[in-house]
């Protein structure tokens, strides 16, 4: 005999938290709570891993913490943390930047995009990149991913999960539209496999050019019939680097 259930469907509507407002002492925190209930919200945006690399909460990745990532976390106690959000029913995703991961990219030399001069590249901000063909890069984070679907929260949302958009950087593999779709496709299905017991959802930010582009990935490994198969896309309005 089996239980059936029932889904019953939910709205999202939520505010970004930025890394520091997510700190339960900070001025933001109370602000942004109050702006929830004001508002009739229901869910918060918080940065679990930045594009610098760093991590709102200190995780159980050996590897990441070895680097440093978690010394200037604003939230101390995370259980504590998503109990708070659970108790006052506010649904929580965790941003996680994907391959814009400047502190990785410095202590691995190996599989960071490189310029045309074999040196690790740096785009306007001065941020480093991991290459998207590397499993290790890949790997890297989704053990982050992983441990924030343990920490209690409700959806993954990935960001920066694409390649730079510029020409002449140098790749583990060739830069062609089929490797570049296929390694960002290769991400999110390790991704859907290892989140997959815990049942939390997953989604990616990207640009509206790949709704409009039709012909190719934009030079960034997007495609949007192929991103569709795995997860939730929102669309952002950042510029491109």
């Amino acid at each position: 005999m089996y239980n059936i259930y029932s889904i019953e469907p939910i709205k999202i509507k939520s505010l970004y938290l930025t890394f520091w407002g997510a700190s339960p002492k900070s001025k933001t925190f109370k602000k942004i709570l109050n702006i929830l209930k004001k508002k009739n919200l229901n869910s918060i945006v918080i940065d679990v891993k930045t594009e610098y690399g760093y991590t709102s909460y200190k995780t159980s990745f050996k590897q990441g913490n070895s680097y440093g990532i978690w010394y200037k976390r604003p939230i101390k106690d995370i259980k504590k943390f998503i109990q708070f959000m659970k108790d006052n029913n506010i649904y929580t995703i965790a941003r996680i930047v994907v391959f814009k991961d400047n502190i990785q990219a410095s202590h691995n030399f190996s599989y960071s995009i490189k310029n045309k001069h074999n040196k690790s590249w740096s785009n306007r901000d001065k941020m480093k990149w991991v290459d998207p063909f590397s499993n290790k890069a890949q790997e890297y984070t989704l053990n982050i991913a992983e441990d924030a679907a343990i920490a209690g929260f409700d959806e993954i949302n990935y960001d920066y999960i694409r390649f730079p958009a510029k020409r002449g950087l140098k790749y583990l593999k060739q830069s062609t539209r089929f490797n570049r779709v296929q390694a960002i496709s290769s991400f999110l299905l390790k991704s859907k496999k290892r989140l997959l017991k815990y049942g939390v959802y997953t989604s990616v930010n990207t640009y509206g050019i790949i709704f409009r582009n039709k012909k190719d990935d934009s030079q960034i490994g997007k495609e949007i019939e192929e991103l569709k198969k795995y997860v939730k896309i929102f669309n952002t309005r950042s510029k491109r680097k």
